[in-house]
């Protein structure tokens, strides 16, 4: 089903599934996903968010599209 995601930087996306590692403090999406938030629209193939050095890091891949609103 439809997996939604919000954050507190105020980005909203979706996809289809998740694969989670509580583990590894990792998430994945294993198909496309897309989304907006205070900079615009996004879409990509494939998104993963993991810990590096105690930091969250968001890496989207595969065709990633994005549509950047300036802020006034």
């Amino acid at each position: 089903g439809q997996v939604r995601i919000n954050t507190s930087a105020g980005y909203e996306l979706t996809t289809d599934a998740l694969h989670v590692s509580l583990a590894e403090t990792s998430i994945a999406s294993p198909g496309p996903v897309q989304g907006h938030g205070p900079g615009g629209e996004l879409q990509a193939g494939q998104m993963t968010l993991s810990l590096l050095d105690g930091a969250q890091v968001l890496v989207f891949k595969g065709g990633v599209k994005l549509l950047y609103r300036r802020q006034d």
